[in-house]
Formats: C-alpha cells, structure tokens, sequence
C-alpha cells in the first residue's frame, strides 16, 4: 500500500503515519511514533501535511490527535485534487511546449553541390551568378565560337562591371577571328586573356560558388557541377588565377 500512496504524492513518513491511523483509529503523536516507529520530530511535519491533503482530521483538546478519514472520502478528494493539478499542469504545460515548438528554427541542411546537363543549363547558370555577384568573376575555358551568344553574356558581364565587379575571362581557343567581339568585352572593362585548354570551363564567383563542366567528344554531354562550397571554390579561384599568371596577353591587333 505504501507505493500506491507515494504514487499519489505521499512522502515515505507521509504514507506511514496515514497506514498507523488508518489501522490504530484516533491516536497522539506520541503515540504514532511508537506505533509507526518514526522519530517524534518526524510525526508533526508529516501529520500536518496530511491534514491539508485531507486524508488526515485531527482534534484540539489538551493533547492533538490526529484520525485517517473515512478513505472512500479522503482518498477520492487527493485523487480528485490531483486531477485539477494535472489538468492544470497540462494546459500550461502544452501551451509553453507549443511556444517552443512553434518558434523553433529549423536549420535545414544548406545544398552543397548541383548537378546539371547540357549547355542551355550551363548558360542559365551563368546568367544567375553573374546577376548577384559581387566583387569578383573570373571564367576560364571559352572559346568564343557562338559570337552572337557571347554578345547577350555581354550585356550581363556589363552590368556587373558597372557594380565594380573584376571580370576575367581566360579564352581557350585560337583568339583570330574572333577580335570583333574580344574588343567588345575588352572596351566593356572585361579583361581576357588566352591559354590553349581544352575540354572542360570552370568559373569562380566572389571565391564563394564555382562552376566545372565537363566537355569533349569523349562526354555526348555536358556535365555541370555546381559547387556551393567557399573552401573550394577558393582552391578554384586560386587556380585560375595561377593560370591566370601564365596565360597570353592579347596583343593590340584586335584594335585593328
């Protein structure tokens, strides 16, 4: 019985003074303790507890005594007040819980590497980056063979210079013939340079987001892999600009 009664909330000395009444009927502390063999300082604190749980009365005269109510009274009011303070419990409690859960942030995990296929996906790409960036642009691995697609990145590239952005573009094919449209990205502020490579384009975007496509005849496809990464889009910006260092100066003929 005494596990059931520290379920309801009774401490150990609690749930033996409450057995002691209930088989002894109206007794004194004094006598509690002999009968519950608990120490008489631990009898007061403990009856006057059950008291304001209802489960205990007790009788002023020249000595207190203390009597168990009737259980099928005492106990169904301890229980009843349990309830309301459970009850009570839930709502606040619920109601604090949903605050949290309703304010809480979710950190959703931060998308590292897209893949796509093809040039039209390659140019999109381009196109987005290039509306955002802030401080540097640097491609690596244009031919220059679609002059009039070139012309419309043009205008883009423009734009970003006019936002102090340092565009530059290493040019892997020949330059002849293409002096035209190299002059225009030249007076537009886009610095271009030549280095014979072949079958793969790189862009680093402010050494924070870099572009590799895959390209040649050994690929039917390109293969774009976007990087959203800062350690290694700076391993990429530092290459480029290594290959920057070696790459061909072109000449004045273009102005010619």
């Amino acid at each position: 019985m005494e596990l059931k009664l520290r379920q309801l909330g009774l401490t150990k000395y609690e749930a033996k003074i409450y057995e002691t009444l209930l088989a002894f009927g109206s007794l004194n502390a004094r006598k509690i303790s002999e009968l519950s063999r608990l120490p008489p300082t631990a009898v007061y604190p403990a009856a006057k507890k059950l008291v304001e749980k209802g489960l205990v009365q007790y009788f002023s005269g020249g000595i207190t005594c203390y009597e168990a109510i009737h259980p099928q009274n005492g106990v169904a009011s301890l229980i009843s007040k349990k309830k309301e303070e459970l009850h009570r419990l839930q709502d606040n409690l619920v109601q604090d819980a949903a605050a949290i859960f309703h304010s809480k942030t979710l950190s959703e995990k931060k998308e590292v590497i897209r893949l796509t296929q093809g040039q039209e996906a390659s140019v999109n790409i381009y196109s987005d980056v290039v509306k955002r960036v802030q401080k540097t642009y640097f491609i690596l691995g244009w031919k220059m063979t679609q002059v009039a697609d070139k012309y419309h990145r043009l205008h883009e590239f423009r734009a970003a210079v006019k936002r102090g952005v340092d565009v530059r573009i290493i040019l892997v094919g020949p330059p002849e013939k293409k002096w035209s449209v190299i002059k225009a990205y030249r007076d537009a502020g886009i610095k271009i340079r030549y280095m014979p490579l072949d079958n793969f384009s790189i862009f680093v975007a402010d050494g924070k987001e870099c572009k590799i496509t895959l390209k040649g005849n050994e690929a039917p496809e390109r293969y774009n892999l976007q990087i959203l990464h800062g350690p290694l889009a700076k391993a990429m910006e530092f290459y480029f600009l290594e290959v920057w260092k070696k790459a061909k100066e072109i000449g004045p003929e273009m102005d010619t």
